[in-house]
């Protein structure tokens, strides 16, 4: 299943999310959206960052207006534009049309955003006698075509993320270790290290130790050699 994750404003576009975010579901998409963000202990930015991460595809969509400022100097949608961008996660991105008030700073950044993103990928714009309410028969058009010509694959990393590799030992936390999880494997050797620094007198543990080894590597290296 593809996870879709929507990008956008929220002010003033609630019913066009809604209605994106309900005709997704109904298609059968996992779905990523800060509606579906709830409460959690970390930032917004890192959530909506995270959530991007995880996706298998951004829907873009750029306007009615600029949206929020992060300390950054960018939108949270521009960053969540860049974060896909650095992952390699495909983006299909819808051009809205300016808000009619909209201040001509905010106006500004948003052609910026518009320019960065054409550099980038191929947007659908959306003329301002075009309803909002066909967008969402826009958008799964737009993912039908990406699959149909094999744009839109599950992604395999080498590497695990963090988060998922520990999921075990971090136990839903969000510190990177909590010390949790039992040791796994090498039983032996575990138990021999126990044994090591339980000893009373670690230096001559330690050459009893190093002396068994020798015989033993001595008595692997006899048993090895053919017999004549």
């Amino acid at each position: 299943m593809i996870r879709v994750f929507v990008s956008s404003v929220s002010r003033g576009l609630e019913p066009v999310r809604t209605q994106i975010i309900s005709d997704l579901q109904t298609a059968g998409y996992d779905i990523g959206a800060m509606e579906r963000f709830g409460a959690q202990p970390q930032p917004p930015i890192d959530v909506c960052l995270r959530e991007v991460r995880n996706a298998g595809v951004i829907v873009l969509l750029i306007g009615p207006r600029y949206g929020s400022l992060l300390p950054q100097g960018i939108s949270y949608t521009q960053a969540e534009f860049r974060e896909a961008q650095g992952n390699g996660i495909p983006v299909l991105a819808f051009r809205l049309p300016d808000d009619a008030n909209l201040p001509s700073e905010e106006a500004t950044r948003l052609a910026e955003f518009e320019t960065e993103v054409g550099a980038a990928t191929t947007y659908a714009a959306v003329s301002p006698s075009e309803s909002l309410d066909r967008l969402s028969t826009r958008v799964l058009a737009a993912l039908s075509s990406a699959i149909s010509r094999g744009e839109l694959v599950h992604r395999f990393s080498v590497f695990q993320r963090y988060e998922r590799f520990f999921a075990a030992q971090l136990g839903g936390t969000a510190a990177f270790f909590n010390h949790d999880g039992p040791f796994i494997g090498r039983d032996l050797q575990l138990k021999r290290l126990i044994e090591f620094f339980d000893d009373s007198e670690p230096v001559s543990a330690s050459q009893s130790a190093r002396r068994k080894w020798q015989e033993q590597t001595a008595s692997r290296s006899s048993e090895s050699r053919p017999k004549a």
